[in-house]
């Protein structure tokens, strides 16, 4: 009977540690990763990028909706988040709202489109639009 009773008592202490483990982690986001801009436009009119930012522009997206926004040696840290394909970015006082695909990040700054791609090179669509120009 004791015999059974500590089968019985060890088996629970087993089962009572296996439900304390680690919950699932989230899904890893699709956009998390370093973005650099590599095109901006006002209106109609291209601007090379570099007439922009001439030290250029990056975002980091991190997984946990925290960002990193550096803008030639001036790095800030805001947060992002992303619902229906429309990304914005806030430092707790401004907010940048944009397209988001897994190609391209597209913000909108004062009415100027500026276009992020993870590896820097244009988005086929628009780099064929620029070499038919």
């Amino acid at each position: 009977m004791k015999r059974w009773l500590c089968v019985a008592l060890a088996m629970g202490m087993a089962l009572a540690l296996c439900a304390c483990g680690e919950t699932a982690a989230e899904p890893a986001s699709p956009y998390a990763g370093v973005w650099t801009a590599v095109a901006a436009k006002f209106g109609d009119t291209d601007i090379p990028i570099e007439e922009v930012f001439t030290d250029g522009m990056v975002l980091e997206l991190q997984d946990n909706g925290v960002c990193q926004l550096t803008l030639g040696d001036e790095s800030d840290p805001a947060s992002w988040s992303e619902a229906e394909g429309v990304i914005t970015i806030s430092d707790g006082e401004n907010d940048l709202t944009g397209t988001v695909s897994e190609e391209a990040i597209i913000l909108d700054i004062s009415g100027m489109s500026i276009t992020m791609t993870r590896d820097g090179e244009l988005p086929a669509e628009e780099a064929a639009e620029e070499a038919a120009q």
